[in-house]
């Protein structure tokens, strides 16, 4: 059985500063039926209160798989998070992605993946990590896979004015990456295909500044479990 693949991804999808209720809309076109779709969202901002990103398109709710804040300054907040949907429509989707906050400048950006190849239910490990006054920007461990043929996505958003150097986690490829000196934020988005069970760490090294504030996570989506049916006899 082939190994989860990437299919297609978007065309980023920025957050255009709206206010509260903010939202990013990303497409899709060509999907195929019965598919995995993974959306990665980065935001940073000016926040009142809590917040939370939701995503969904006109198949449905996505779920949530990872989803980490940092408050960095007590308004200033750094966001990352990934949701998924299963069993994806055969066709287009137009994916919106709402930062749910009362009152917040939002920026930021969204990705979305089409995945081959997953299982039915596919989410296995994940994994957060933040930090306010440190500049190793990591997603920590996601402790040992259960199957030994998934795929990763991690994404991480950072709060700050200052331009910073992000490196690419060893073993995974780049999706998107801003490091510029702007308040759209900075922060990276990549994924890697495994065929082991161990651990996953996306770490993205550390910049020549400590910014205001980081947030990072990582989601590990399998592959059909094969083998002999359990209790069954195969003749």
């Amino acid at each position: 059985m082939a190994a989860p693949a990437i299919v297609q991804t978007s065309a980023i999808a920025a957050y255009p500063n709206g206010g509260a209720g903010d939202t990013s809309v990303a497409s899709l076109s060509g999907v195929t039926s019965a598919n995995l779709l993974v959306a990665q969202n980065n935001c940073v901002g000016i926040l009142s209160g809590g917040s939370s990103i939701s995503v969904a398109d006109g198949q449905g709710s996505y779920t949530q798989a990872v989803q980490t804040e940092v408050d960095a300054t007590g308004v200033n907040y750094a966001q990352a998070a990934i949701h998924y949907l299963t069993n994806a429509n055969s066709g287009s989707h137009s994916i919106t992605s709402t930062n749910n906050a009362g009152s917040f400048n939002a920026y930021g950006w969204t990705m979305v993946n089409e995945v081959s190849g997953t299982a039915s239910s596919p989410l296995d490990k994940t994994s957060v990590n933040s930090a306010t006054s440190s500049n190793a920007y990591t997603t920590g461990s996601t402790g040992t896979l259960s199957n030994a043929s998934e795929i990763a996505f991690a994404n991480f958003s950072i709060q700050n004015g200052s331009a910073v150097t992000i490196n690419e986690p060893s073993g995974f490829t780049n999706l998107s990456v801003n490091t510029a000196a702007t308040t759209a934020g900075q922060g990276s988005m990549d994924y890697e295909v495994v065929s082991a069970t161990t651990a996953l760490n996306a770490n993205w090294g550390s910049s020549g500044n400590v910014p205001n504030g980081w947030a990072a996570v990582i989601a590990t989506f399998q592959a059909p479990l094969s083998g002999f049916p359990v209790g069954g006899i195969i003749t």
